[in-house]
């Protein structure tokens, strides 16, 4: 059995996807990128979370590099899983990438997005959207 998984924890500055073959197990992710109805599309980064060089965007920095302070860095009080909860931060910062990219790490114990492939696993990554 392996596990696999697609992070935006530390940011993103380009759309991917990654699809499993010639194994037993489904594959969540359709061939264009389509994960539950929803296409993996750019980041829409709020200006605040925008990473630049040289007066261009380069890509989207997590909550934490953003913002920082013990809520958006799990730290403290919000340190852990159990209290590290997005939805209770002052703005879910963590939906930026989630509405990107629905199958992706978006925050440190977001568990949920790690796929299983049992039997001969062959992955494919996709970088970039299909326009799907």
């Amino acid at each position: 059995m392996d596990f696999y998984d697609v992070s935006m924890v530390d940011g993103s500055n380009l759309p991917m996807y990654i699809n499993i073959s010639h194994t037993t197990t489904v594959d969540p992710v359709s061939s264009s990128g389509c994960y539950k109805g929803v296409c993996t599309s750019d980041v829409d980064c709020p200006a605040a979370m925008r990473a630049t060089s040289g007066g261009q965007v380069v890509g989207c920095e997590p909550p934490c590099a953003a913002f920082g302070g013990d809520t958006y860095c799990c730290r403290g009080a919000w340190a852990g899983r159990d209290h590290c909860v997005p939805a209770k931060w002052p703005v879910d910062y963590t939906q930026v990438f989630k509405r990107a990219a629905p199958y992706a790490y978006s925050y440190a114990f977001d568990d949920g997005a790690t796929m299983p492939c049992k039997g001969a696993c062959y992955y494919r990554v996709t970088f970039g959207t299909t326009g799907s």
